[in-house]
Parts: C-alpha cells; structure tokens; sequence
C-alpha cells in the first residue's frame, strides 16, 4: 500500500460513496467515476484546497492546488469546483445530496440537571485531565468539557440529544450543531466521538 492509499484508508465499516468520509488526513468522496480526495484549509481570510482526483482511465486523472485571498467559502467551492471542470473537461461537481437534518437538541433550563455530570473526567489514552462543568448561556445550561491547561479557545461546549439519555452533541458559538458528542455510560465514566478528528471511543474516567 504506498503513501496516498494509507491517507484514504477508512474508518472500519465505512464505504467511499456519494457522502464525504474522512480517511486518515483526507476527506474521500465518489462523484460518478471519479474519487475525489481532498482537504481543505484557512486561516485569517485566506483558504487552500488540495484535491485529488482519479478516474480509472489514468490520463484522466489529475491533482490541483487551489489557494485564494478571498475568505468567501462559498465562492471559493465555486472556484475548486469550475478549475476541476476545465481539467476533467465536463462537470464532476454535479448535484450533492441535500445535506441531513442536524439532530435534534433539547434545552437544559436548570443547572442542576447537568449538575450530576460536573467533575474531573482522566483520559488514559492522552494521559489529561479533563474538566466538564455547567455553564450558561443566556436562557439556557450548556455542558462545558476543558483538557486542564488548554486555552478556554479550545473548549467544547455539549447539549442534549432529544430523546437519547445521557447522550450530548457539541454546539458552536454560533449555534450550529457539530459532530462530536460524549455519551455518559453507567458507572459515571464517558466516551467522546468526533469523526472529523478521527477521534472514535475516547474514553474519560471520572475521578472520586
């Protein structure tokens, strides 16, 4: 297996089709027939995409590169997308399926109901401390997951999953629904998942 096919290597389970899956550095995803490798990056206005694009007819595969000083996402996909056409000399970017309903959350009205979960959770695997602790925003309780010594930028904030136990999804400053989530088990202890990180089962052990 040489370098490229070890960075599209998939999660266990998982299949190259017409939803983006995260490999092992790459973002993979079938369009017609071609795979399409990519990934891409930004930072402070700027964006970058890497995009890697195969057909079994090798003359017609390529790779780009495609960097841009405008911070508008939207047209940058644009830009990526209409490069790729020219090269491939028909349009591989076609319709994407409508994106899935964000899951549903409900909202904590009262400190105590997260009260429970507060505490001091050890993470063997990455040998930190982790502190969760119930904070508010404006009408409503989020639960709030810090590494001990990590900047407060790099905190998670969770909220319930309606109608799933013990189950919290992350939810950003500006209010969307993310990927990752912690599940409560029974004996107190939790476990995060976040596909996009490549994270699957981190356990946190809750310390008496």
């Amino acid at each position: 297996m040489n370098h490229m096919e070890k960075l599209l290597e998939l999660p266990h389970g998982e299949e190259i089709g017409a939803r983006s899956v995260y490999g092992r550095g790459l973002y993979v995803v079938q369009r017609g027939e071609y795979r399409i490798a990519h990934h891409t990056g930004g930072i402070d206005g700027f964006l970058a995409d890497f995009v890697k694009i195969e057909h079994p007819d090798p003359s017609r595969s390529f790779t780009l590169f495609v960097s841009s000083n405008n911070g508008d996402s939207d047209f940058f996909k644009q830009l990526a997308n209409e490069v790729a056409a020219i090269w491939a000399g028909e349009k591989i970017f076609g319709q994407r399926e409508p994106p899935p309903q964000p899951p549903a959350v409900k909202t904590t009205q009262h400190k105590d109901e997260l009260a429970r979960l507060e505490g001091k959770y050890y993470c063997s695997m990455l040998k930190t401390d982790h502190t969760l602790e119930a904070v508010q925003k404006e009408d409503h309780w989020l639960l709030k997951m810090k590494a001990d010594g990590a900047e407060e930028k790099f905190s998670m904030h969770f909220v319930p999953l309606q109608g799933q136990d013990n189950s919290f999804i992350e939810i950003l400053d500006d209010g969307e629904i993310y990927s990752a989530t912690l599940q409560f088990l029974e004996n107190g202890n939790c476990v995060l998942n976040d596909p996009p990180l490549a994270i699957k089962d981190l356990a946190l052990t809750k310390r008496t």
